[in-house]
């Protein structure tokens, strides 16, 4: 895509390293994308996942194995999460180690109960609350339409963080959003860029 993107990296999948390695690279900005304990007990957000019911140490234990796997993280973001980034002593535990080590976090927003970005802001962390995911629908006409409808949100409001998934369609609709965006004023920029 030849722009600055953002790559959240799920620890401990298969190809998480060479993932990692190949986005930073490519020239994208690389952050973890942490699991977090989701509402549905059925969901399961995968290894290294954090849950409520840990404690401090265990959390910390988590947390740093996770980033440590993957060395080219520079922020974090949440995968699932909709029960644990409600959670207050979770979130003040998972963001204390965060600003420890000099990171960014983007509240993925996969819950209105979230108090992460709020949390956050005390500690004076870096952050930014995910606006939308532009690709609920999996369908490159859907995306595209999507994109070009928060491009008029994102000028109203003067930035926008957004968040997509690493699916052909995606990457086609933003790819071909590109030239739209830009003749708008549109720039893109890191998510590095947007948390303050």
């Amino acid at each position: 895509i030849q722009r600055p993107l953002t790559a959240a990296v799920l620890p401990f999948r298969p190809y998480a390293k060479k993932d990692a390695r190949l986005a930073k690279e490519a020239g994208l900005e690389v952050i973890l994308h942490q699991p977090l304990e989701p509402l549905s007990s059925q969901a399961n957000p995968g290894e290294g996942a954090i849950y409520t019911e840990m404690k401090e140490a265990e959390i910390k234990e988590t947390f740093i194995k996770n980033l440590n796997s993957l060395p080219q993280v520079v922020g974090v973001n949440h995968h699932m999460g909709s029960k644990a980034s409600a959670n207050q002593r979770v979130m003040n535990e998972l963001l204390d180690l965060i600003k420890s080590r000099d990171l960014f976090y983007i509240d993925s927003s996969t819950s209105q109960d979230s108090v992460a970005a709020k949390l956050a802001r005390q500690k004076d962390i870096p952050t930014k609350e995910n606006y939308l995911f532009i690709d609920n629908i999996d369908q490159k006409k859907e995306i595209k339409e999507m994109i070009l409808h928060l491009a008029e949100v994102a000028l109203d409001k003067g930035e926008l963080l957004i968040i997509g998934h690493v699916k052909e369609n995606t990457a086609q609709a933003i790819k071909e959003t590109i030239p739209k965006l830009e003749e708008k004023g549109i720039k893109l920029v890191y998510a590095s860029q947007m948390a303050k």
